[in-house]
């Protein structure tokens, strides 16, 4: 996965601006949600399985995209760690869903 591959040329604010743009998408739960739930997230979730930190920049994850990679992982027999059962503090996501407001401009 190209993510995976360049994360370390990636800095805090675009990684946020991708993974707020993906949940986005999987918060309208439709085609496109299950294209970034496959075409991105499970793919994240496989380069994880093989020593990809995703920790690193799971802090940036939206509770939708969360909950995929969760239901990913029991679906897959993969134990989900603590650190992906956390719940973001309140203040991130109260920043999470008023960013979720946004619409994206093409």
């Amino acid at each position: 996965m190209a993510y995976a591959q360049h994360v370390g040329e990636f800095t805090g604010e675009p990684t946020r601006r991708m993974f707020l743009l993906l949940e986005h998408v999987m918060a309208a739960d439709g085609d496109e949600s299950n294209a970034v739930a496959v075409g991105f997230l499970d793919t994240l979730l496989n380069a994880w399985t093989k020593g990809f930190d995703l920790e690193a920049a799971w802090r940036s994850v939206g509770p939708a995209s969360r909950a995929r990679c969760r239901a990913w992982n029991a679906a897959m027999g993969v134990q989900t760690p603590a650190w992906m059962r956390e719940v973001p503090p309140p203040r991130r996501a109260a920043r999470l869903a008023a960013a979720l407001r946004w619409t994206p401009t093409r």
